[in-house]
């Protein structure tokens, strides 16, 4: 009789030790992987996660290298925001020569819409020399995989649309998963934009100076020094400087050219964005 006890105790003892083991032991261990292009001139590319249900990958790393400073491309990269925000921004750079590296902690991906099962890493185009870029990520699935799919001779990361001096632009996406507005600036030393706030002469203004923009604050005329400083160039080249801006609430409002033209970028991929000029 007190041998049945015992074995019924031990019996109870393995299957609790068990279900521990099994609570706490992940069902499917997360490995990191790698996966790397060399880009040549005239060549375009989009990084891709084709099936973003499948792939489970959980955060990421994307390096962009140049093969020297003769090299000149064009990137968009998905950026995680800082805060709370579940859905991505977008790095962007035209026309550099430097080595870049955007780290993605959650894991997010530029999407045509919220619910997409699948999303773009990047999309990168050299126009000069070559690039080698690679993606470092980490995965709960045996399966996993980044995609990389060459784009037609044609396509470019960025469209652009010009405003000439006195003349505004308003950007409003229409579609994607960005929780900002991603333009990039691209103006001479000594340009001015203004970007409207709403009524009551409000608004922000950038003044394009040598090594950085002067970026001040107005509200009701009056200038607001607490949210004024000067902001660093994306990149410059020749006598072109590149300031990437993420407006929120996915609308840049007016911009406008107030002594000279400016040129703006704007995403060419999976962000529906609607361009108006006046």
């Amino acid at each position: 009789m007190r041998e049945k006890k015992v074995f019924k105790w031990f019996a109870a003892a393995l299957i609790a030790a068990a279900a521990i083991i099994t609570a706490t032991v992940p069902a499917s261990a997360a490995t990191r992987r790698r996966a790397t292009l060399t880009i040549s001139a005239g060549q375009t590319y989009h990084v891709l996660n084709k099936s973003i249900g499948t792939n489970k990958i959980t955060a990421y790393t994307v390096y962009v290298t140049p093969a020297n400073t003769r090299t000149r491309y064009d990137a968009v990269i998905a950026s995680y925001p800082r805060g709370k925000s579940s859905q991505p921004t977008e790095y962007m750079v035209r026309s550099t020569n430097k080595g870049v590296y955007v780290n993605n902690a959650a894991g997010t991906f530029i999407k045509q819409s919220a619910g997409s099962n699948s999303g773009m890493l990047s999309c990168i185009r050299v126009n000069r020399g070559s690039v080698t870029i690679r993606v470092d990520y980490t995965t709960q699935s045996g399966k996993a995989g980044i995609s990389f799919v060459r784009q037609r001779a044609s396509h470019r990361p960025m469209k652009l649309v010009k405003a000439a001096k006195g003349r505004s632009v308003n950007f409003t996406m229409t579609g994607s998963n960005l929780t900002g507005a991603p333009v990039i600036m691209s103006a001479k030393r000594g340009t001015v934009a203004r970007r409207t706030l709403g009524s009551n002469n409000s608004f922000e203004q950038y003044t394009f100076e040598n090594s950085a923009v002067a970026y001040r604050v107005y509200y009701k005329g009056k200038l607001m020094s607490s949210y004024s400083r000067n902001k660093a160039y994306t990149n410059t080249y020749s006598s072109l400087r590149y300031l990437l801006m993420n407006a929120p609430k996915r609308t840049t409002n007016w911009i406008q050219s107030v002594n000279t033209a400016i040129n703006f970028f704007y995403p060419s991929d999976y962000v529906g964005m609607k361009v108006q000029v006046r």
